[in-house]
Order: structure tokens, then C-alpha cells, then sequence
């Protein structure tokens, strides 16, 4: 079943069909994606006897997933040679497409969508639907399953590979923690809480030249990458333990407070301001008071931001909602915020939210200051 663009139009009973055949259409997606068709695709059209063949699947079986992977546009069909091709959209689910969503198809398609089909059971008591199937919290089962941890941060780099030229683009430091770029004066220090690969703070690094940065994070995930940039270092450790949180002038986070739960983020955001006044300090004696009056040292929340209110079949409403869903099902207290509870958060934190910047992404940038 095609996904007409404005569901609207169509009588309730369809609508309501229409709405309860999406995991179809997510498990055409992920069997593509799983059986590594779209990268035997890259090479040219083949046949599906071709594909069968390669990948060592049931020729028929395989032509009736190729089939409704062409009538939701994901594939196109040669009729005269029998042969099957990429689309556009499909080309992003190859392994080295430059803005490839293959990691996120597989993450979707696998634990998430298990634990989503339990979110009634987080409706009735409360807890992740995640933890309710599986016995386990989410990020205790990954620390026990290294091939959905490799998945997991692969997405995460995926997602931050996708959108990150347009958070590049807004993200503006101020003058003393950037210089003139000639790498003179204080050097100012961003930290990736939880940043994985690294990926979004590097392409700041390139921004401004006179900006060093530091990539925290588990020492499991630490280890699984190559950190190459010359003014980029790495911090095995917990966000949650205060002892661990790098001091730094910058604190990007970036897909975390929406994780955990309130009380969770307050203890986040405290080790950060705590580890910032440790470099205001420092700051102090290398630069003078003078380079310190002015508060430029700040964090950087990007998060999805949920509506205060709702409209009905409001689009613009519809994934954050969707996501604010997804983070109820996979983790224990997780959720996307308003601006009023992202507020609240900050304030509890010992931050003062200063600045909500909409991007061309579904995500916004959240800016705060420390409350002194």
C-alpha cells in the first residue's frame, strides 16, 4: 500500500488502514537493508534471479519483497528486461553513500521496533516498553551486545553526518573563546558530551581555527573509533560522574538529555556547570579579568523540541510527537521536551536558557548560560 501525500482525502476507514500498515512498510525498508540489497544494487540494474543468486535467497520470495519495494518508490522496475534499479531515496541506504541511513534502517527495524510494539505496557505502568521485552534498559543491553551497540553509534554518527552542515552554519562562538582565528590568545575548549565519532565538534574545530576540543564518552565507544584531528582529544568516562566531565568552556550535547529523565539531566547539567566554573577559573589566570567578564562560556543543546500545545493533524507536529513516543518506549524516563521543560531542566541545572534556534532539520539548537 502507497502512502498517498495528504491522508486527509481519504475516507476514516481508509485512513485508519492506512495508518495500521506502516510496519509494513518499515520491514520492506529494513529487509532491503538487512539482506544488503540496495549495495548489490550500486553496480547497475540487475534481475531479482540475479539478486537471488548473489545473496543467496529464494528467488520468488525475494521478487515479492522487490515487488512492494517498487510500488513505495524505494526501487524502480525495467518491465521489458525484468531488471531492478536504485531510486534517489534508495541510494541512502547503501553503505557508503555520503548521507547513507543504513545503520539507522537496521537500528529502526530491529530492537526499536520490538520494543515499540510493547509501548502499551508503557501506557499502563509507567516504564520502558524496552525494558518490559527485552529484561534489561536499554543501554545495559547494549553494553552486552556489541552488534546493536555498533549499530546504535554508527546511527548516531549517521544522523549527526546528515544534519551537520546545518547546525555548522548557525553555531556561533563568541570572540574570546575563537580569537581571530590566527591562533593567538586563549585557547577556548568545546566538549561532545557523549559524542561518539566526533563528527559534529571536528567540523566546528574547521570553523575556527583557534578552538580546542575534547570527545567524551564510555571507554568502550572511545575505543571503537579513530579520533585523526590534530586539536581533538578523547575522555574515557560517565556523564554522570562529575569527576569524569572534562573542563571546558563549550558543552555540546547533541541527542542526550532526551535519553533520561529529569532528575538524570539535572545531574548532567550540574557535572557540566561544575566542570565549567573549574575552567572559568583557569580561564581567570591565563587571560586576566578582563578576557572574563563577559559570560561566553555556554552550552549547546540539540534535541527535537516538542509543541507546548497541539493542533490537530499539525505536520509540523507529527515527529517530534512520533520521536517523543519512541524515546517513552526505549528508554526508562526518556522524552522530548518543550521549551517550558527544557527551561525548567536548565534552571534545576544551574543554567539559564538564553537562545532556541529553528534549523533545516528537524532538530533545534539550545543555548544556555550558567546562572554565577
Amino acid at each position: 500500500m502507497s502512502v498517498p501525500q495528504n491522508p486527509s482525502f481519504l475516507p476514516p476507514e481508509a485512513q485508519i488502514l492506512q495508518y495500521m500498515s506502516g510496519y509494513q512498510i518499515t520491514q520492506v525498508t529494513y529487509t532491503l537493508v538487512k539482506l544488503n540489497v540496495p549495495d548489490h544494487l550500486k553496480s547497475g540494474p540487475k534481475s531479482c534471479k540475479m539478486l537471488a543468486s548473489e545473496l543467496n535467497l529464494q528467488e520468488k520470495e525475494l521478487y515479492r519483497v522487490l515487488r512492494a519495494a517498487v510500488a513505495l518508490g524505494l526501487l524502480s522496475c525495467n518491465c521489458d528486461t525484468q531488471t531492478f534499479e536504485l531510486t534517489e531515496t534508495s541510494k541512502v541506504l547503501t553503505e557508503d553513500h555520503p548521507r547513507s541511513l543504513k545503520p539507522v534502517c537496521l537500528m529502526f527495524g530491529e530492537e526499536h521496533y520490538f520494543a515499540f510494539g510493547k509501548i502499551f505496557k508503557s501506557v499502563q505502568n509507567g516504564k520502558s516498553a524496552f525494558s518490559q521485552y527485552y529484561g534489561k534498559t536499554f543501554f545495559d543491553y547494549l553494553e552486552t551486545n556489541k552488534e546493536s551497540a555498533e549499530i546504535f553509534d554508527k546511527s548516531m554518527t549517521s544522523l549527526t553526518n546528515n544534519f551537520k552542515d546545518a547546525f555548522i552554519e548557525l553555531l556561533e562562538l563568541k570572540e574570546q573563546l575563537v580569537g581571530d582565528n590566527n591562533n593567538s590568545g586563549m585557547k577556548g575548549v568545546v566538549v561532545d558530551v557523549g559524542g561518539g565519532e566526533g563528527r559534529l565538534v571536528c567540523n566546528l574545530l574547521d570553523k575556527y581555527k583557534c578552538l580546542n576540543a575534547v570527545v567524551m564518552d564510555l571507554p568502550q565507544v572511545i575505543k571503537s573509533y579513530k579520533y585523526t584531528h590534530d586539536r581533538l582529544t578523547t575522555k574515557e568516562g560517565s556523564f554522570f560522574n562529575e569527576n569524569e566531565m572534562p573542563e571546558g568552556d563549550v558543552y555540546l550535547l547533541k541527542h542526550i538529555l532526551h535519553d533520561w529523565g529529569d532528575d538524570a539531566c539535572v545531574k548532567i547539567l550540574t557535572n557540566i556547570k561544575k566542570a565549567m566554573m573549574k575552567k572559568k577559573e583557569l580561564n581567570k589566570k591565563c587571560g586576566g579579568d578582563k578576557d572574563c567578564k563577559e559570560n561566553y562560556q555556554k552550552i549547546i543543546v540539540i534535541e527535537h523540541l516538542n509543541p507546548e500545545t497541539i493542533k490537530e493533524k499539525d505536520t509540523q507536529c507529527i515527529l517530534p510527537c512520533l520521536m517523543d513516543l519512541n524515546m517513552l518506549a526505549m528508554c526508562e524516563g526518556g522524552k522530548e521536551r518543550t521549551e517550558s521543560e527544557f527551561r525548567m531542566l536548565f534552571e534545576r541545572g544551574g543554567f539559564k536558557l538564553t537562545k532556541i534556534i529553528p534549523t533545516k532539520t528537524p532538530l533545534v539548537i539550545i543555548e544556555g548560560e550558567a546562572v554565577i
